[in-house]
This record gives C-alpha cells, structure tokens and sequence, in this order.
C-alpha cells in the first residue's frame, strides 16, 4: 500500500513538474507575447531563485517533521499539493507574464522533490536492497509520469480549449487534476508509511542484536 501510494504520488508529481519545464516558454511567448530571450532569461532566473532553495529547504523542513512523525516524508507533500494546486489553478488568470511567474514560484519551489523522494524510501527500505528499490521506483515514476507529461498539455490544447493561446489553462488544468491526485494518495499513503518505518526500525534492531 505505500509503495502504490508513493509510486503513484510522485509520478503525478514529475508530470505536471515536466509538463510545467516543457510548456512554460510556449505560454510566455504564445500568450504574454515574449521574445526568445526574455523567455530564456526569465526562465533561467525563475529556476534559481525558486528551484534551488526549493530543493535543500524541502529536505530541511521533512528532516525536521520526521524527528516527529514517521509519515513526514508524505505528509509534507500531502500538505503542499494544496498550495501548488492553487498556484496552478490560479496562474492561468494573470494578466502579466510577471504575475504568472510570481503565483507559480511557491509550485516550482515545492516541486523540487528530489531529494525527498528517494529519502522516503531510504528510510523504510532494509539496507540490503536500498539501491536496487531506488533504482526500480525511479524506473516506474519516469515510465508512468514522464510517458504523458507534455502530452496531456498538449491534449488538454488541442481537444479541450481547442486554442493555441490557451496553453496556460492547459497547463492549469493539468494542476487542477493530478496535483490533488497526488495529494491524496500521499495522504492515503502516509499510515502505511508509519508501519513501513516501524519495521525497518526492529530489522534494523534484530539485525544489531544478531551482529
């Protein structure tokens, strides 16, 4: 049950995450009517100032959470799909390429989830087969979660709205439906979660205790 609920989770994460690196240029150019180079300037600037702290300031925060709570790793991103959820929906109504940026920097700051993704399973997974499970979720999340990251944009443009110019809703409407997807499957997952440390805690003991 964690596995299903983490696997699934973070790969609604990676693909609104990639749909958003994906289709951002085309929305500033084609719906706030930037240049090439503002678009790469702005864009360049955006991810350091948002997904580089983003990524350290993540990990620090479950760090913290978990000296309490054993679910820290899901129940931080259970409680932030809620506020990229309204970042995404919000975005697509800014008047200003600017404002639309601003109301996506807390999405893109909190979807920097690398670092606590595979710590999630570090700490529920037995030691013998750590790389091997890593390996294999990181396998799963990009087949499941990158096989249609552009695309659902791209579909939600081209079938949905039926406009070009509207690939900003198509980017809010994929927020809209597989970040709360995310979220509640972290939140699903997070009880499974508490087991799953606990039984890593007393094969970690046994193991102590054989040695």
């Amino acid at each position: 049950r964690f596995l299903v609920c983490y696997l699934g989770g973070f790969s609604c994460l990676l693909l609104v995450t990639w749909g958003g690196l994906a289709w951002m240029p085309a929305i500033l150019e084609r719906t706030y009517g930037w240049t090439i180079a503002q678009v790469g300037a702005s864009l360049g600037l955006f991810t350091v100032l948002m997904g580089l702290p983003g990524q350290m300031t993540n990990g620090l925060v479950v760090d913290k959470i978990f000296t309490k709570h054993n679910d820290a790793h899901l129940r931080y991103y259970a409680i932030a799909c809620i506020l990229v959820t309204l970042c995404g929906v919000l975005a697509p109504f800014s008047p200003t390429a600017w404002i639309y940026l601003i109301l996506l920097g807390p999405a893109k700051f909190l979807l920097n989830y690398g670092g606590v993704q595979t710590a999630t399973l570090q700490v529920v997974t037995p030691a013998g087969i750590r790389g091997r499970m890593t390996a294999g979720a990181r396998i799963v999340t990009k087949v499941l979660g990158g096989t249609l990251r552009p695309s659902i944009v791209a579909f939600f443009t081209d079938h949905v709205f039926k406009d070009d110019n509207k690939v900003a809703w198509s980017l809010g409407a994929t927020y809209a439906i597989f970040v709360p997807l995310a979220g509640l499957l972290f939140w699903l997952g997070m009880k499974p979660m508490r087991a799953a440390v606990l039984r890593s805690i007393d094969l970690l003991t046994v193991g102590m205790e054989s040695f």
